[in-house]
Parts: C-alpha cells; sequence; structure tokens
C-alpha cells in the first residue's frame, strides 16, 4: 500500500524532531506542527538558534499559532527578550526578515553576515 506525500511528510517531521532531541547545548520546544530551537542567554534572555515549521503550514495561522504558544512558554520561562539572526547568505533572507517583523519582532542590527532581529516578551 503506498503512503501519501503527507504521510512521508509527517514521517519526515518526525524524524527531525528525533535528531533535533540530540542537540547539546541547546534546548528545544516542540510542537504539533513545529519547534523552536533555543539558548538561554542569561536569566532573561533566548537567543532563537532556529526555528522550524513544517511546510504545509508556513504562512498560515497554524505558524503565528506556534509562535504564541512559544511566547507562553516564555512568560512561563521569566523571559523579557528573544532574539534571533537571519544570515544574509540563506535563501529568501529578505522574506525571512519580514516574517519575523510579521511576527512583531523588529530588526535590531546588521553586519555583512547577519541581521539581527529582536523582540521584548509582553506581559
Amino acid at each position: 500500500m503506498e503512503q501519501s506525500s503527507e504521510s512521508h511528510s509527517l514521517q519526515a517531521f518526525d524524524l527531525l524532531r528525533q535528531a533535533a532531541q540530540e542537540y547539546n547545548n541547546a534546548e528545544f520546544k516542540f510542537y504539533t506542527h513545529g519547534f523552536f530551537k533555543f539558548v538561554r542567554e542569561g536569566e532573561k534572555t533566548f537567543l532563537i538558534e532556529d526555528i522550524y515549521i513544517h511546510p504545509e503550514f508556513r504562512g498560515t495561522p497554524i505558524a503565528q499559532g506556534i509562535l504564541s504558544q512559544f511566547e507562553i512558554y516564555m512568560k512561563s520561562e521569566g523571559i523579557l527578550m528573544y532574539y534571533g539572526r537571519v544570515f544574509k547568505g540563506c535563501p529568501n533572507f529578505k522574506k525571512r526578515v519580514e516574517t519575523f517583523k510579521k511576527w512583531g519582532m523588529r530588526e535590531s542590527s546588521s553586519n555583512s553576515y547577519y541581521t539581527t532581529v529582536t523582540k521584548l516578551v509582553e506581559y
């Protein structure tokens, strides 16, 4: 019996999630359709190292919902600010920066390698 492409895609996501859990020096927060990989910097700041949203849910309200759930988690951890870096050599650099802006983040600095986006957690 042949599996659907959605089934293959979800299996691939599960494998990615399992592989992500094996990283050292980072924490992960998993959701049904994506995850955040982050590092705590001090008591009140998260550096978001990676955000993965399952491809079929990118650009949908589900992606925004994942961010909202992650912010609830950050509040429970007492986080005041989080930030990430978008590397200029990555595919769709401008689109990624614009996505973060839609999520309420702002460009805080830029150099020849990456642009940093930040957001204060609202309590």
